[in-house]
């Protein structure tokens, strides 16, 4: 089983919905409760929205490790909320809360399959 918590101190992930078609874009990621989350900065307007809702799986990209992993929408309003309260923890001083008032994050759950390679 992956250790998803272990992930809060890294700054920087991509995710590839459909690594055939597209490359791994940055992504904002929270968690909700114990899960991993993900939000798209344009909502559903965002390329790599589209191909998860589409594909339901794909690779998400965390320090040097590549994972495959399964999409799930978060669509609850209270799930929503932990994501933002989450991110604000995880931002710091870097939230502006500005953010908050200018859209609501469009969130997916990310359940981690497994490990599938390494970045060189």
């Amino acid at each position: 089983m992956i250790d998803v918590k272990a992930f809060a101190g890294i700054q920087n992930i991509y995710i590839s919905p459909d690594p055939q078609e597209h490359r791994p874009a940055w992504i904002w990621f929270a968690y909700i409760g114990e899960d991993f989350a993900v939000a798209a900065g344009r909502g559903e307007k965002s390329s790599w929205w589209q191909s998860a809702i589409v594909s339901k799986t794909g690779q998400i990209h965390i320090g040097q490790q590549i994972y495959q992993v399964a999409f799930e929408p978060v669509i609850a309003d209270e799930e929503i909320d932990q994501f933002i309260s989450s991110h604000k923890t995880r931002a710091g001083r870097s939230w502006s809360p500005q953010w908050e008032k200018a859209f609501r994050p469009t969130v997916l759950r990310v359940k981690f399959m497994k490990q599938i390679g390494v970045l060189k």
